[in-house]
């Protein structure tokens, strides 16, 4: 049956008119969750005084094989922190040992930084620069996953609280940041759950190292931190299954 002009008209007038409810609605959808998101946007980003430090790169050698650049500036851009006294110990700049769990004891010991209970889960969320990223399944781990580490919790009746870590030493948007933490918090409000925005990397690393139970997240910076825990007998939940690791095992697909 053929269209008369007027019906043809009426047609391309409803299409059009609900083409601009749908590009309006999602409109206000956009601009609702930029200016107004269900969750509190964090400052995660640890100041310029911390900028470009990178810890983990410093005490696993990376830095030392590959920029001697920026191993000469550590000293001079942050003097006495971590990664400076383990650089002094291990041998810089003649040698470096890489992953030294008793030069990283020490320094620790000559630091006051506060340490976690036995009734604290301590979760390192990888954030910032690597969450808006294509490679981000590498350091970020998703929901389900801090799902399923909560229910094995449930096999250690004396957690009692969790304390979750976050920071960035680049200042990016912290959108996708932000909604992530209020995601994993919700995840544990079983618990006496908080989330610990020190803005001193150095603080967050000793802490966490400090961990009886400690849940990974992807990347160098918690692969050392599990390195160390394990090292007075501290339970790692991971789902790479790790050495002594609790295992958490992968969703199947």
């Amino acid at each position: 049956m053929k269209l008369r002009k007027k019906d043809k008209q009426k047609i391309i007038k409803i299409v059009v008119i609900t083409v601009i409810i749908c590009l309006t609605v999602f409109t206000l959808w956009y601009l609702h969750e930029i200016y107004y998101p269900p969750y509190p946007i964090y400052d995660l980003y640890n100041g310029k005084e911390w900028d470009e430090y990178r810890l983990g790169d410093i005490i696993k050698g990376w830095l030392f094989d590959n920029d001697k650049q920026y191993m000469e500036t550590v000293s001079e851009r942050w003097p006495n922190s971590i990664g400076d006294q383990y650089s002094q110990l291990v041998g810089y700049p003649s040698e470096f040992k890489k992953n030294d769990m008793d030069a990283l004891r020490l320094v620790f010991s000559n630091t006051q930084y506060e340490k976690p209970d036995s009734e604290t889960a301590v979760v390192h969320l990888r954030v910032g620069d690597v969450v808006d990223h294509a490679w981000k399944n590498n350091y970020v781990r998703d929901i389900p996953y801090y799902s399923r580490v909560r229910d094995s919790f449930k096999q250690f009746p004396d957690i009692k609280k969790v304390r979750i870590f976050a920071g960035s030493h680049m200042d990016v948007n912290h959108r996708l940041s932000s909604k992530l933490i209020h995601e994993v918090k919700n995840v544990f409000s079983d618990y006496d759950t908080q989330i610990v925005l020190t803005r001193n990397p150095d603080k967050d690393f000793c802490y966490m190292c400090h961990s009886k139970y400690f849940v990974k997240s992807g990347g160098g910076f918690s692969n050392l931190i599990e390195k160390y825990v394990n090292t007075h007998n501290g339970i790692i939940f991971s789902e790479d299954g790790v050495g002594e690791d609790y295992f958490i095992p992968k969703e199947e697909s």
